[in-house]
């Protein structure tokens, strides 16, 4: 189950729980022998799955959900700049080959998705931050008032989920 809030206004709102880490040495390796290391899925409450989990499967705790917005908000600004800086060496490294080579039209072809597609990974990081903010600022509103912008809200369970609880 993924962490579900419902408003008394009816809007269902969901937070992932389950974050990608790093895991065991694959025993198998890769070609050169190095290690490779498989994924695992965990939560903060300390669950783990090899697989990668359904819904269903995911843990349903309002601190796991916490701990993965905070986490999601601060790589956004990380992987920003990660992009910037990727899409910034692309375009020096073209100019300076431009500048050895002359103005060549196949140079500046290559120039464009060069530094585009590290620009678009840096925008995209940064929207998923932005977002994960918001769903961080929903969530500890949650815990600290019982609402979500304001309005009422309850946690709802896979099995009861249009059910609103007595208060």
């Amino acid at each position: 189950m993924v962490f579900r809030l419902q408003t008394a206004e009816g809007n269902i709102r969901e937070y992932r729980t389950v974050y990608t880490a790093k895991g065991e040495p694959d025993p198998a390796g890769d070609s050169e022998g190095s290690p490779h290391y498989l994924d695992k899925y965990c939560t903060y409450c300390g669950r783990e799955w090899k697989e990668k989990t359904q819904d269903h499967e995911e843990c349903n705790h309002m601190e796991c959900a916490i701990y993965l917005a905070r986490k999601r908000r601060k790589d956004g600004p990380a992987g920003f700049m990660v992009g910037i800086l990727l899409a910034a060496v692309s375009m020096i490294l073209a100019g300076w080959i431009m500048a050895e080579k002359g103005q060549n039209i196949v140079i500046i072809l290559l120039l464009i998705p060069g530094a585009l597609f590290p620009l678009m990974l840096a925008f995209r990081s940064l929207i998923r931050g932005l977002r994960a903010g918001e769903e961080l600022l929903e969530l500890t509103e949650f815990r600290d008032r019982g609402t979500v912008n304001g309005i009422k809200a309850w946690q709802i369970h896979e099995d009861s989920q249009f059910i609103k609880p007595n208060s």
